[in-house]
């Protein structure tokens, strides 16, 4: 299951970036909508990096988005 909130934290800084919204008048200064966008994106981030490995050996697979096999021990997946 795909986490959505790392889109949802960047959107909600683009649309305040581009003035559609005022996240001010909802009680929050804009420095912690910044600073919350930016932690949302860096703990996805760091996320991926740690669960992206191969199931068999634990290599990280790469760039990749759907890997048929694992460049390291050759597991294959499905």
């Amino acid at each position: 299951m795909r986490r959505p909130w790392a889109i949802t934290a960047f959107v909600a800084v683009l649309v305040h970036h581009k003035g559609l919204v005022d996240v001010e008048q909802f009680g929050l200064p804009e420095s912690y909508l910044y600073i919350g966008g930016l932690s949302v994106f860096l703990v996805a981030l760091v996320a991926l990096l740690v669960v992206w490995r191969c199931p068999g050996c634990g290599a990280y697979l790469g760039r990749e988005a759907s890997p048929t096999t694992c460049r390291s021990c050759g597991a294959r997946f499905s």
